[in-house]
């Protein structure tokens, strides 16, 4: 640390030379944030090039290391947004260099150190700095290489890998033919690919610490010193001098992460012979499984390769059995990360009576929805039903990992869940990353003991003709169960005061239309209950058939979104179709015995509100 401390003392003279004074503008240079308390005025980040200052969103951590001071990010809470609107940041048209002194740990598939771009399947258009995986990328989408109006972006990575937890001066340019990138001042990669003024979509987050768009948000878990952005390029030799302004941060010592299982395990789909465990390590890392009848555990179950997200399906199960397992990854310096034992239960023989958990909206509210998995847990269900909504934005990972999965982690370790998606998934990737359903996965079916459960996305069409409702149709009328049940996030009906018209001022809707087409369909072919969420609270409705009440041949439907987002209220009059409301966090529990079911609504504190039977006959 002396010797050092002594080397950054040589380039005292080098930095004052080459960081421009703060109120000087140098040439080209449209944008430039450091990142210390003498460019920081509490949460405000200075733009010492121009008029884009920052709010720093989350907790101000400056560390001061051996060389200089420097903002950590935790990757959870910290956001860097520069301006959600483009069109007024005076961004680069024509020629680019973006540059940051950074050091990450969090190795995503995706992330970014400043960009302001869309990358949504084909709508590609922007520019990014950042990262996929190990490897510094720059990438970017042009004028040259627009065929279809939607964009093309090229993602050029330095070939060599950085190592995790090291601090690194990276750097891309464009001229409006050549794109290259640098690692602590060497020329890295260069590729044509692109040519012409570079492409902005309309819109876009230009941000600092993370790679976001509208459907994708990955937040920078690591430390920032400087960033910049100028309108023209920078020559090799320039890149060189500004790596040089802060060169022993690169021989600092490494600072990793230490290895540790980041989610789960966790269950997904459970069948009479097979079931899915899935985790995530923070590493790349082996996988395995160990379980048995007894303990200690004596089978194994293992696949080749070494990945961060780890999904295994347990096949040749005996039904309705007790078993207990533990999963067990070994990272590539050989630490071994394994989960303590838990245990899970295949699905019940078909005539054995169940019980299962039906729930909404779990969205954004950890400590309800903490409360309600202990509340679950205590029931000891087989299963649990999530009628979608499963956080507030789907493209948030931090979301998925620390506001779902932990405060639910000892139920979720021990029964399964059947998930829809909710609007506020946004039908975003970490969904299929998290979720192991069947294919396609958006829509698909399973039984348990003698019901059937229809899953719908009831964001996508559900209109007459339409690929999901034509396969819904299809599987109710395959249907030999004793029990149905279709679930899926929006309401056929419901009393809510707003979301479908203010009822304090005029007429509402009685339902989302985009559920409606698929009344006939529960109706036509007896459908018993279907469950939703969407509207946080709960509504129980009476028994309709035909758009009346009818005791004999109706469908109930249980809106049931009351597992974490913020409640909402009801209209000031009754529906006609309501059977009972409640304006509470809560809960619905179904037990199942051959032509018996019972359904109970519990609150948030263990109480019971509501209660219904249904029996059937031969």
């Amino acid at each position: 640390m002396v010797l050092l401390r002594k080397t950054y003392a040589l380039y005292l003279l080098t930095v004052c030379a080459l960081v421009a004074p703060v109120h000087a503008q140098e040439a080209g240079l449209v944008g430039h944030w450091i990142f210390d308390s003498e460019h920081m005025d509490g949460h405000v980040v200075r733009d010492n090039a121009g008029a884009h200052d920052i709010a720093l969103e989350g907790p101000v951590r400056l560390v001061e290391n051996e060389v200089t001071e420097v903002l950590e990010l935790d990757g959870i809470s910290n956001a860097l947004l520069i301006t959600d609107d483009i069109s007024t940041a005076g961004l680069p048209s024509k020629e680019i260099t973006v540059e940051a002194w950074v050091r990450y740990v969090n190795p995503f598939s995706w992330g970014g150190f400043i960009g302001a771009f869309q990358d949504s399947g084909s709508y590609e258009m922007g520019w990014v700095l950042g990262y996929r995986g190990s490897r510094v990328t720059f990438a970017l989408a042009s004028t040259g290489a627009d065929q279809d109006g939607d964009g093309v972006m090229t993602y050029m990575d330095a070939p060599t890998p950085v190592e995790l937890g090291g601090w690194y001066h990276v750097a891309g340019t464009y001229d409006g033919s050549v794109m290259q990138i640098y690692v602590n001042g060497q020329l890295e990669n260069t590729t044509t690919e692109q040519s012409g003024d570079i492409l902005y979509p309309p819109n876009a987050f230009y941000e600092i610490g993370a790679y976001r768009d509208d459907d994708e948000y990955y937040r920078l878990k690591g430390s920032l010193k400087e960033v910049r952005l100028y309108d023209r390029v920078l020559s090799a030799d320039e890149i060189a001098n500004r790596f040089k302004a802060y060169q022993p941060l690169a021989a600092l010592e490494v600072r990793k992460e230490k290895p540790q299982i980041a989610v789960g395990p966790y269950l997904q789909y459970a069948t009479q012979h097979s079931i899915t465990v899935l985790w995530e390590t923070n590493r790349e890392a082996t996988t395995r499984i160990e379980y048995g009848l007894e303990v200690p555990l004596t089978e194994q179950f293992a696949i080749d390769g070494q990945r961060r997200l780890h999904e295994v399906v347990l096949n040749e199960l005996t039904p309705q059995t007790n078993y207990f397992y533990r999963v067990v990854s070994v990272t590539e310096d050989g630490v071994e990360l394994a989960s303590d034992i838990s245990t899970f239960q295949t699905a019940v023989e078909d005539e054995t009576a169940f019980a299962f958990a039906v729930i909404g909206d779990t969205q954004n509210n950890p400590p309800v929805w903490k409360r309600i998995a202990e509340g679950i847990w205590r029931e000891r269900p087989n299963f649990v039903v999530l009628c979608g909504d499963i956080v507030g934005t789907g493209s948030n990972t931090y979301e998925w990992v620390h506001e779902f999965f932990a405060p639910a982690a000892p139920l979720m370790k021990r029964m399964p869940i059947y998930t829809v998606l909710g609007n506020h998934e946004g039908d975003a990737d970490n969904y299929y990353k998290y979720m192991a359903n069947p294919e396609p996965e958006y829509f698909y079916t399973f039984t348990y003991g003698n019901a059937q459960f229809f899953m719908i996305d009831s964001n996508r069409d559900l209109t007459p003709g339409s690929p999901q409702f034509t396969w819904l149709e299809n599987a109710l009328a395959q249907s030999t169960a004793t029990w149905k049940f279709a679930v899926h996030h929006h309401p056929p009906y419901t009393s809510d005061e707003n979301d479908y018209g203010d009822t304090y001022q005029g007429p509402a809707l009685e339902g989302d239309p985009r559920v409606q087409p698929a009344i006939s369909l529960y109706e036509q072919y007896g459908v018993d209950i279907v469950f939703f969420g969407h509207i946080h609270d709960y509504e129980r409705t009476w028994p309709i058939k035909e758009g009346k009440v009818n005791q004999e041949e109706g469908v109930r439907y249980i809106q049931t979104g009351g597992a974490g987002g913020s409640l909402e209220n009801f209209a000031p009059t009754r529906s006609w179709f309501t059977a009972r409301v409640r304006r509470d966090h809560h809960f619905g529990l179904v037990l199942v015995h051959e032509g018996i079911l019972q359904f109970n609504a519990i609150d948030l504190d263990g109480r019971l509100f509501d209660q219904f039977d249904i029996r059937k006959t031969e």
